[in-house]
């Protein structure tokens, strides 16, 4: 058993953004979420399965996975309400 939660969603290399001075930033759309939250933006500089650098191409397709810890029970949850 995991203690994380996570899922994987699909998406495309929207635009690649160059900044003078900056690192250049790929934007990410991403499938399945609402329009107002569908794009992200990352720093283009990824490392491959092989350990090689890899820069991300407009119009490439992507799977993005989303991982965060399990929530837990909070102690005083089962706890009986006090009455005064």
């Amino acid at each position: 058993m995991t203690d994380k939660a996570s899922v994987i969603l699909g998406g495309t290399v929207e635009k690649i953004i160059e900044v003078q001075g900056h690192p250049e930033l790929a934007q990410l759309a991403i499938d399945g979420t609402d329009e107002m939250c569908s794009e992200i933006r990352i720093e283009n500089s990824i490392t491959g399965r092989n350990g090689d650098d890899v820069r991300l191409k407009k119009g490439a397709k992507i799977k993005i996975t989303l991982e965060a810890d399990k929530p837990r029970p909070h102690p005083n949850r089962n706890l009986p309400c006090r009455s005064n």
